[in-house]
């Protein structure tokens, strides 16, 4: 499902101001783009119409008369022939600075992965097959939250191992009710293996916070609560990894 935030309505109507929105068939608002939208009396028509919705995806933008099919919208409404070199695609044609917070996000995810796919290496050459396919699994979770924040299309209810997100979320904050371990510090004396999976960990939170400053409006509205749970508990998957690794209940073998 495609799901229209207020980042894009907003960008878009400063740009290029229109009265009506036309929202496609299998496609929602977010509350804070309803919200947007009603606040300057926008009319919002649903179903089969003709007329493209104004989206960075779909939407034809004309300067003048004149189609602009090979250049870039910037920031300040202009076109520019060439991509400036401090600036990226946010979506379409629609150039950003590399500071926003939405590109800050991609290039998080995208040095999570890296880390993620080293880290799973490191696991099955040292014989944790088992926490190998797990971490697996986040990584291909990270994946998907880079494809919906570019497509626009809604994320499932994250899962893991066979955990539904409320029971990812309930072993994380009691260990010690469902590992039989208490929340600890990660220390030298852990291994190399629990440091590393600690600076997934960490990258992921730090992932998080990026993601906040791009979608949580300042009155507390989320953009893309589905991005917002999937970040959070991917940082509890690992979290359970680790607490399962402290109480022996990961396979293993030679210790790096």
């Amino acid at each position: 499902m495609r799901v229209f935030t207020e980042l894009e309505l907003r960008d878009q109507y400063f740009k290029n101001p229109f009265a009506t929105f036309h929202l496609p068939p299998n496609c929602r608002l977010t509350p804070a783009a309803t919200q947007f939208l009603n606040e300057r009396k926008i009319k919002v028509v649903t179903g089969e119409n003709p007329s493209p919705a104004p989206s960075f995806t779909d939407k034809q933008v004309e300067c003048k008369g004149t189609a602009r099919e090979k250049g870039y919208l910037l920031p300040n409404g202009q076109f520019s022939e060439k991509k400036p070199e401090h600036m990226t695609q946010l979506k379409g044609k629609n150039l950003v600075d590399k500071r926003h917070p939405v590109i800050r996000l991609r290039g998080k995810l995208d040095s999570f992965q890296a880390l993620a796919i080293d880290t799973i290496i490191d696991l099955q050459t040292f014989g944790y097959g088992q926490m190998a396919k797990e971490l697996e699994e986040v990584l291909t979770l990270a994946r998907a939250v880079l494809r919906a924040e570019v497509t626009g299309e809604e994320l499932p209810e994250p899962g893991f191992a066979g955990l539904t997100s409320n029971e990812i979320r309930e072993i994380s904050h009691h260990p010690d009710k469902h590992l039989g371990v208490k929340h600890f510090l990660p220390s030298p004396a852990h291994g190399k293996i629990m440091a590393r999976l600690n600076l997934l960990r960490t990258s992921i939170r730090e992932t998080e916070l990026v993601a906040a400053d791009g979608f949580v409006r300042e009155n507390g509205e989320t953009e893309r609560k589905d991005i917002m749970e999937t970040l959070n508990r991917m940082s509890s998957m690992i979290y359970i990894m680790m607490c399962k690794l402290l109480a022996g209940k990961s396979n293993g073998g030679e210790t790096l």
